[in-house]
């Protein structure tokens, strides 16, 4: 499903041109598994009140921390960073404002070590590591969005040696297109979609959600 002016080479590729595509789609396992996971997801959080000014419960998975913390830092740092078009404020477009593509640029630029942040956290957590817990693993994460110099360097010294490369490239793939498109500058269900998309796989591989019960 994913966007083939955006996705690189072995990423995510659309395969839904058709009607009688979707209906594939509807009538396939994978759509199922998709619901159901969605359910589950929407369960674990039922009656539960977001506030951001309230940490993480301790007991949160080191993966799902990690991504916390990017997320937190994307919406914290990477908006001030790319603040809108002033020269445009005013002028009628027919989406969004063109400052996107600085913050999308950003993404496609984080987005690997984002995951690697993930992953690295995650792994840590169920080696039993003493010196990763929820609070680190947040850290982890904003860092890998908004580093500084010297987590830059090593970040790009530190691949993914356990996790396959296709799998790798997918979810970073799913993850860049979950917030807008950088040259329709629009946003929709698709790249709502695609988000959910991005924690279904963490879950299928195991990197998240553990908890949730389809």
């Amino acid at each position: 499903m994913a966007d083939q002016k955006i996705a690189d080479e072995g990423s995510p590729k659309r395969y839904i041109y058709s009607h009688s595509d979707l209906e594939h789609f509807k009538a396939s396992p994978v759509r199922a598994e998709l619901l159901k996971f969605i359910r589950g997801a929407g369960r674990t959080i039922k009656g539960v009140a977001y506030d951001p000014s309230c940490p993480l419960p301790t007991d949160t998975g080191c993966g799902v921390a990690s991504l916390y913390g990017s997320l937190h830092r994307m919406a914290d740092k990477w908006t001030s960073a790319f603040p809108a078009d002033a020269s445009s404020l005013g002028v009628q477009h027919r989406f969004g404002n063109p400052a996107f593509r600085g913050w999308y640029n950003a993404l496609a630029r984080r987005s690997g070590d984002i995951m690697k942040s993930i992953l690295r956290c995650h792994v840590a957590e169920i080696k039993g590591s003493e010196e990763m817990n929820t609070e680190i693993a947040m850290k982890f994460g904003a860092e890998a969005a908004c580093p500084s110099e010297d987590i830059i360097e090593s970040a790009s010294t530190n691949p993914c040696s356990s996790m396959d490369a296709s799998m790798f490239e997918e979810l970073s793939a799913y993850l860049k297109l979950a917030f807008g498109h950088p040259i329709r500058l629009d946003y929709g269900t698709g790249h709502e979609c695609s988000f959910v998309v991005f924690l279904f796989a963490l879950f299928k591989v195991r990197f998240v959600f553990s908890s949730v019960s389809p």
